[in-house]
């Protein structure tokens, strides 16, 4: 089975080191619950253009450089990777394409068969969109916590795995789509994708 793994927020831990990186630059005492939202000029109370230049200053701070994977992402990758192709789905700006491989191949050795990077999280509808690269690649489940990313690849007949962040919570009135399921750790990706598993060998 060919599984797409997004890497901001599922693999690679990016807001902590985010947010040392404002709160030490603009002297803020954010915290992570405050970011219910992408929009990040919303949170930080500038203008969009203001928001990017300063994820921009970030990529190239010593913040990017120390950001850890997320809590038991390489236990479950290791696990994972025996069985199926994984592969990695990314809206980060192609800016940070070979800093973000490399710190893949660090973190990740030989785990996943390609690197695919969309079109920027930043930019509206427009573009290579994670949806149409889970359709070309053949990837039968993947895993997101981006809402709005999340639901496309849903509406095109990906199976996806909700990673839980303050920023992909649900209005009272909404819910999720039959095939995506909202998790809440790597231990519980892993027991998702095996009970997916054993659905598919009972349908065979």
């Amino acid at each position: 089975m060919i599984i797409g793994v997004d890497l901001d927020g599922v693999l690679a831990g990016v807001l902590p080191e985010l947010i040392k990186y404002h709160n030490d630059k603009y002297n803020t005492n954010f915290e992570k619950e405050q970011f219910n939202s992408f929009d990040l000029w919303k949170i930080w109370n500038c203008t969009k253009e203001e928001s990017l230049e300063r994820v921009f200053d970030f990529y190239n701070s010593k913040y990017f450089r120390n950001i850890q994977p997320v809590e038991g992402s390489q236990e479950a990758i290791d696990i994972l990777s025996k069985k199926h192709d994984l592969v990695v789905i990314t809206s980060r700006a192609s800016v940070v394409k070979d800093k973000s491989i490399e710190w893949l191949s660090n973190y990740f050795p030989d785990k996943f068969s390609k690197a695919c990077f969309t079109s920027p999280w930043y930019e509206e509808e427009s573009g290579y969109e994670k949806a149409q690269a889970c359709k070309e690649l053949k990837v039968k489940v993947h895993i997101d916590d981006n809402l709005s990313f999340a639901r496309k690849c849903s509406e095109n007949g990906t199976k996806v795995l909700l990673y839980n962040q303050p920023w992909n919570q649900l209005d009272k009135s909404d819910s999720l789509p039959e095939n995506m399921k909202r998790v809440y750790s790597w231990n519980d990706i892993v027991e998702k994708i095996q009970g997916l598993e054993d659905e598919m060998y009972r349908m065979q």
